[in-house]
């Protein structure tokens, strides 16, 4: 991008900013819609501009060669030996010597778009954005058209590989595409890694030889993304160039080779602090991870983008910064239920006659509340109680799982407004879980417009975790019910199934042009789901235990 474009949006970034001191709020809104629009009419503009660009570049790339006494690009019969050249005139950092390379061999190679990525690494390298950006553009012409797979990645989050699977479960071609594994997985949780889907040519002994080459891996990355996808799932971040300064050319990218998009927010691709409505749960964010509120307009400019992009947008209880959600529901996402299998009988202990085990699964103790947890079992186990904490940091997937099945009680998060995956194993075990539902700013909608109502988990908060917990652990029989009801919920809504579902609906309405009324996908009134199936029963209303529930007489 020119430094004039640049200032251009510079100043058009300031007016949207400014604009949020306007006393009407309509004349508030009418502003940023048009700059908005005027934002994204000049960025295709600027898009439609790249291949001509990319012309001029060689152009003035030749024109700089024959000044300087280059001699001809060498021609060559094999595609290993160009690239090699291509590689040495890099590290001599002669980058005009090696496009003009590879423009003399354009004619040579069968995979013109691999040529083409090869040349938007080298300019984007050179700091030449706009001619990277065309290079990109001029890849996904040349790409060849296998679009059928549905990707997801490119962070290593579990997730990913529970949605992948569910929809392969279906019949339908599904891969994740990671940089690299989270250190709690296994390398095979996922099937691609950008080393997987280098040509046969890009030969290095290992990834730190691969990543000295700078973007060069994403570039060729994306193109697999480009040949392969006909429906990216991503986060925020967007996909493979959102690890780059490219990012914010990548949704118009897709939309040029007609891939869709669905943004899928996780945490950290997502928070900007300081729109969090609940003080405590930035306090807990700001706890452990403090240096996201550094980079909080990158992120806040990344959910801006995909929110204008995305073909589908999920938000699930992450609401404080989302101006657009295509389907309400509280959280979307889903396990192999096979895997966690729930129990057939119930512990009898109830704190006197035995022990009951609690387990908790902090990946960041601050924003889970787990002091507030260590606090309320030794106060209880003063009052008599037998109570076990089982605390499990950073331990792999599979030992959560056999450790899950020995336990009687999940205790999950206390401070943010949410249940997520460690939540729904819990249930799909048929434990008994705690969690935080008591907020209304984050719930009402979905207890109104989706299905959080038939949720089991008991809302707990900090200040009443001691006596939920004392109230879970005296009454084996509260847990029991809870804990059916839990495996019944997960079977329903976050098993595989209940992807196919929701992936299914909203790849027929991006993908098929179907008219699905997605936003309503979960109505309780409404809804197909509402329509033939029953909703899950259980004892608690709007998460909590009525005041006249018999489970509150003294055991």
């Amino acid at each position: 991008m020119s430094k004039l474009s640049r200032r251009f949006f510079g100043y058009l970034a300031r007016r949207l900013s400014t604009q949020t001191n306007l006393k009407s709020d309509l004349v508030n809104k009418e502003m940023h819609g048009k700059l908005r629009r005027e934002v994204g009419s000049l960025r295709d503009k600027v898009l439609k501009l790249r291949s001509a660009l990319t012309t001029l570049t060689t152009e003035r790339q030749s024109t700089y060669a024959a000044r300087s006494g280059e001699p001809e690009p060498v021609l060559f019969q094999d595609e290993q030996a160009m690239y090699d050249g291509v590689m040495a005139l890099w590290r001599k950092g002669q980058v005009p010597a090696a496009l003009r390379l590879l423009d003399a061999n354009a004619g040579k190679t069968g995979r013109l778009d691999e040529l083409r990525a090869v040349q938007a690494w080298l300019a984007f390298q050179s700091n030449w954005v706009p001619e990277a950006v065309g290079f990109l553009e001029a890849m996904v012409e040349a790409a060849e058209k296998k679009r059928s797979t549905m990707v997801w990645g490119p962070t290593a989050i579990i997730s990913n590989s529970y949605w992948s699977r569910a929809m392969n479960a279906a019949g339908v071609e599904s891969k994740t595409l990671m940089v690299e594994p989270a250190s709690i997985n296994r390398r095979d949780d996922y099937d691609l890694y950008y080393e997987d889907v280098m040509p046969a040519w890009f030969r290095f002994k290992d990834r730190d030889e691969m990543w000295a080459h700078g973007t060069l891996p994403y570039m060729l990355a994306f193109l697999y993304v480009i040949r392969h996808a006909s429906v990216v799932h991503v986060p925020c971040t967007g996909s493979v160039l959102g690890q780059t300064d490219l990012w914010e050319y990548e949704a118009q990218l897709f939309k040029r080779a007609g891939i869709k998009s669905v943004i899928l927010p996780y945490g950290g691709d997502y928070y900007c602090y300081s729109r969090v409505q609940d003080p405590c749960v930035r306090h807990g964010l700001l706890s452990n991870y403090a240096a996201q509120a550094l980079i909080e307009p990158k992120i806040q400019a990344r959910v801006t983008y995909w929110q204008q992009h995305g073909d589908a947008v999920l938000a699930g209880y992450m609401v404080d910064a989302m101006g657009r959600w295509d389907v309400a529901l509280f959280t979307f996402f889903h396990i192999d239920t096979s895997l966690w299998q729930a129990r057939q009988t119930y512990s009898g202990a109830d704190g006197r006659n035995g022990a009951v085990r609690v387990m908790h699964t902090p990946n960041h103790r601050g924003f889970k509340g787990t002091e507030f947890l260590v606090h309320a079992v030794e106060e209880l186990k003063k009052e008599g109680l037998q109570i076990e904490l089982v605390l499990l940091e950073r331990v792999p997937n599979s030992e959560v799982r056999r450790l899950m099945s020995e336990c009687d009680i999940l205790a999950e998060q206390f401070i943010a407004t949410a249940y997520a995956l460690s939540g729904i194993e819990g249930m799909a075990s048929g434990l008994a879980v705690m969690a935080n539902l008591h907020d209304e700013y984050y719930t009402r909608i979905y207890r109104r417009y989706s299905f959080l109502n038939e949720c089991p988990i008991f809302s707990t908060t900090p200040e009443i975790l001691k006596e939920n917990l004392r109230i879970l652990v005296t009454r084996p029989a509260l847990r029991e019910a809870l804990g059916r009801a839990g495996r019944e919920y997960v079977e329903k809504y976050h098993s595989f199934p209940a992807a196919q579902h929701l992936f299914g609906k909203i790849h027929d309405r991006i993908l098929r042009g179907k008219e699905e009324d997605i936003i309503n996908l979960y109505h309780p009134l409404t809804s197909e789901s509402a329509r033939t199936r029953p909703p899950v029963k259980h004892p608690l209303l709007e998460s909590r235990l009525p005041k006249d529930s018999p489970y509150l007489k003294e055991p």
